[in-house]
């Protein structure tokens, strides 16, 4: 294996590529012009400033180790990757467009790389399968964005994205996201569709123009672990057909509902926390089914749940205490179903019940909210069990039409 001295060898990165043998090292020193030069043999390339030129600076197409150095392309993409396994390692990105494309069957290897200025982070389609940890992305647009069949592994990775959501999944595209933390996104956090299986684990979205996670379309996402905080158009959207499970999601101090289902969304989740914000707890509407485990809404500003339309939700071991307005409040057709809930410390009624909603609780009790337990109109109807405790006074309880099953 040679080593290979750019500028000394040879003037320039096309001749020293051309001239390389598989397996030799070429070492930059000072900035190395790159115009759409496509590496298709298995090199090392470090050092210098790779500055680039037409539509991107460097294709790869081998098993080529680039570390060590910094690309540089304000004028169009940075690095497109169609095949083998390439590694980007401890590299400065300063790219106009996309700073990274992967596409067909390319699985690189990115790790402690740092981007900025670009349009679009990190892009993979076809089959790509990228691996990115210990990185940073700051985007004028996306940081990644991901379709077709892709998928691959982000892991320990900071974003912070411009005008577009920080990380869009779209088509039948299924990357892992384990400890990726959005921060400052103009727009929002994660958006979910088509048919996108991805997996959350142990991210964070802080601080977006937007809602933290919005899922739409048919996507079924699974997410086992996720921080929304201080969205300002809610923490968490679900809408369209969308499916998924949902285990230990906290929502935390956004402008308008924590968790927001509608349409024909049918998620299923387990151990969530809503706490604080400007909004309301869980907001359930149109056709939407949700069912929920171990669920602690807290000091929100509206109701700890609203449902509305046609929606059925069914709660177990929920708690919610604090509400700014109603514990539960139901409207329209809704369906609720509590079996083994607290509601407790709101300012107004435990639950307010109107129009054809229906109400049933199973065990559980209603108590300390400031106007009573229930109050009920326009037709809705309230069906407790004889586990179920409600305190108020008589009064209350004869107006607010209860039943006792």
């Amino acid at each position: 294996m040679a080593t290979i001295h750019v500028p000394g060898t040879h003037s320039t990165l096309a001749e020293a590529v051309e001239a390389a043998q598989e397996g030799d090292h070429i070492q930059l020193t000072g900035e190395v012009q790159a115009k759409e030069l496509r590496i298709r043999k298995p090199l090392e390339i470090s050092g210098g400033t790779i500055s680039g030129d037409g539509a991107f600076a460097l294709g790869l197409f081998a098993d080529i180790n680039i570390h060590g150095t910094e690309i540089s392309h304000l004028g169009g993409h940075g690095v497109v990757i169609m095949a083998g396994s390439p590694t980007l390692a401890q590299i400065k990105m300063r790219v106009g467009a996309t700073a990274i494309a992967c596409g067909q069957s390319a699985s690189p290897h990115i790790t402690g790389v740092h981007i900025q200025g670009c349009s679009i982070g990190l892009s993979a389609q076809d089959k790509a399968q990228p691996h990115m940890d210990n990185c940073m992305i700051t985007s004028s647009g996306s940081a990644m964005f991901f379709r077709n069949e892709s998928g691959g592994l982000i892991s320990s990775t900071a974003l912070s994205s411009g005008k577009m959501a920080a990380v869009e999944i779209t088509d039948q595209a299924s990357p892992t996201l384990a400890g990726v933390a959005v921060v400052a996104g103009a727009a929002g956090g994660f958006f979910i569709n088509q048919q996108a299986t991805p997996k959350i684990a142990g991210c964070l979205i802080q601080r977006t123009g937007l809602a933290g996670l919005e899922v739409t379309d048919q996507a079924n996402p699974e997410v086992d672990g996720l921080m929304v905080k201080e969205g300002m158009a809610g923490g968490v959207f679900l809408h369209g057909e969308s499916t998924g499970t949902y285990l230990e999601m906290e929502v935390h101090d956004c402008a308008l509902s924590a968790v927001e289902v509608s349409e024909k969304a049918k998620p299923e989740m387990e151990r969530t926390l809503l706490k604080g914000g400007g909004g309301g707890g869980l907001f359930v509407q149109d056709e939407a089914v949700l069912e929920s485990i171990d669920l602690v809404v807290d000091g929100v500003l509206f109701q700890a749940l609203e449902a509305a339309g046609e929606s059925q939700v069914m709660l177990e071991n929920a708690k919610m205490t604090g509400s700014g307005s109603f514990g539960v409040y139901s409207r329209d057709k809704s369906k609720v179903q509590l079996v083994g809930c607290e509601i407790s410390g709101g300012r107004e009624w435990g639950v307010r019940i109107q129009d054809a909603a229906v109400l049933a609780m199973e065990g559980g009790r209603i108590d300390d909210n400031y106007l009573g337990a229930v109050l009920g109109s326009g037709g809705g109807q309230v069906l407790v069990d004889n586990k179920t405790e409600l305190k108020g006074t008589q009064s209350m309880l004869e107006r607010s039409g209860v039943t006792r099953a």
